[in-house]
């Protein structure tokens, strides 16, 4: 029969009988834990990660008219990855043949665009942005456009200043917004 208040025999903890659960050994237990503890944290802060994300207010077309540089109708005739920058940053770049200029310098329908938008693809790497718009080679689209602080071209406010253009099902032209995957 176990007594857990005796104190067992000298060698019993070798021979597979423990000794009981007092105040003491809980007291040993969590000071034992506590440098363990510690150094799980520590492990944990320098074990490094990224994690971003893609936060937007949805604007009307009013809105995205007002705030936007230019806005145009267009057609994607190329589309191409480039890591940029000092800090590597990628960018895709989609050039786009204008039709009709709704906002800004009427002269911009005679000559190719080149959009700069976050993200892309370059060899085995891939830096994705949630919300950023995508592109197709022939896709018409119509377009509200802002400029970086180095004066190019993008769609203002991500994947809200594109529409796609395309004929729905009773023969009409439609206007579509895709926030893509994720979004």
């Amino acid at each position: 029969r176990c007594d857990p208040y005796r104190e067992p025999s000298p060698g019993a903890e070798s021979a597979g009988v423990r000794r009981p659960f007092t105040l003491e050994s809980a007291a040993r237990m969590r000071r034992a834990r506590g440098p363990l503890i510690v150094l799980l944290f520590v492990g944990c802060a320098l074990v490094p990660r990224v994690s971003r994300g893609t936060t937007f207010v949805v604007m009307d077309e009013e809105q995205l008219l007002r705030s936007s540089a230019v806005v145009l109708v267009g057609t994607v005739t190329s589309i191409e990855s480039a890591a940029a920058g000092a800090d590597g940053a990628m960018y895709t770049y989609v050039h786009i043949q204008p039709e009709r200029i709704i906002k800004g310098r009427r002269r911009l329908t005679k000559q190719l665009l080149v959009l700069r938008e976050p993200g892309g693809s370059v060899g085995a790497r891939r830096e994705w942005i949630f919300g950023a718009p995508q592109f197709w080679v022939g896709e018409r689209s119509l377009l509200f456009l802002s400029r970086n602080s180095d004066a190019t071209l993008q769609t203002n406010n991500l994947a809200m200043g594109k529409y796609s253009l395309t004929i729905d099902a009773s023969g009409r032209m439609a206007a579509v917004r895709d926030f893509g995957h994720g979004a």
